[in-house]
């Protein structure tokens, strides 16, 4: 009895040294499965974008970034919403390649930025009161920011888009329009 009981604090900790040690290579066998299928990805949006299948592109660049955060990839996505002429979109992906250290293609990629903020705007929207909903309408296609006009009276935060007609409405909720 005294022998196990004297063991058990070695007994204990060999127990957590194994667990660890399993834990730690499932992990990273999880881990390279991930990074695996991340690179499927990635290899696949490459050849899209080769063929100029922008939109689908998109889906696996994403996917790719979803699965394996790099900043390389955060520049393909911004060469892709440029393509795609989402330029709200490629402006904001390429500000977060530089400010997450990029390096390759940092030169193109700070004159792309020059170049997109001529493109871009930014709209900020105060409301009269608290309880408003917001709908853009472009092209045939409506967004809404819900929440405008928290206690500040103000979307939650500026919103970048690219230059064009749009037209839109402000409801108060829970009225019909």
């Amino acid at each position: 009895m005294t022998t196990i009981r004297a063991l058990r604090p070695v007994l204990l900790a060999l127990g957590i040294f194994i667990f660890a040690q399993t834990s730690a290579t499932t992990a990273h066998a999880q881990d390279a499965n991930v990074q695996k299928e991340a690179g499927v990805h990635f290899q696949r949006a490459v050849q899209l974008y080769s063929e100029a299948d922008y939109r689908a592109a998109l889906v696996e660049f994403k996917r790719a970034y979803e699965l394996a955060p790099n900043v390389t990839v955060l520049y393909n996505l911004g060469e892709t919403y440029y393509q795609l002429q989402q330029y709200a979109e490629a402006l904001t992906t390429f500000e977060r390649f530089l400010a997450e250290g990029g390096t390759q293609h940092k030169q193109e990629v700070e004159n792309a930025v020059s170049v997109l903020k001529t493109r871009v705007g930014k709209l900020d929207i105060t409301t009269p009161s608290p309880g408003w909903d917001l709908r853009r309408r472009r092209g045939g296609r409506q967004d809404a920011a819900r929440g405008a006009g928290r206690s500040e009276h103000r979307t939650p935060s500026p919103r970048r888009d690219e230059a064009g007609r749009d037209a839109g409405d402000a409801t108060r909720r829970g009225r019909r329009r």
